[in-house]
């Protein structure tokens, strides 16, 4: 449906981010499950994440890279989605 992009410096790692997504307009029927994804890239619509200090564009080194999301106890994590009442009668 949509997605967002954040590239990330590696000093900032363990850093509280937010993750804007492309607008959407989309309606979901009570009781339809919806997915979140959370990747270390999304080659080709944005550039590779090489894991490193290396320009994306140039680079030639690959490096691990790891993404942890909170949830539960102590956990900050949340995905906000907008609601509107469907128009009716």
């Amino acid at each position: 449906m949509s997605d967002g992009f954040l590239r990330l410096d590696p000093e900032h790692a363990g850093e509280r981010v937010r993750v804007q997504l492309d607008a959407v307009a989309h309606r979901f029927e009570a009781g339809v499950r919806i997915r979140l994804q959370v990747s270390g890239g999304a080659h080709p619509r944005y550039a590779r994440n090489l894991g490193t200090d290396e320009d994306p564009a140039t680079g030639t080194g690959l490096a691990r890279s790891h993404r942890r999301v909170l949830h539960g106890d102590g956990g900050d994590s949340r995905l906000l989605l907008p609601c509107v009442r469907a128009p009716g009668p």
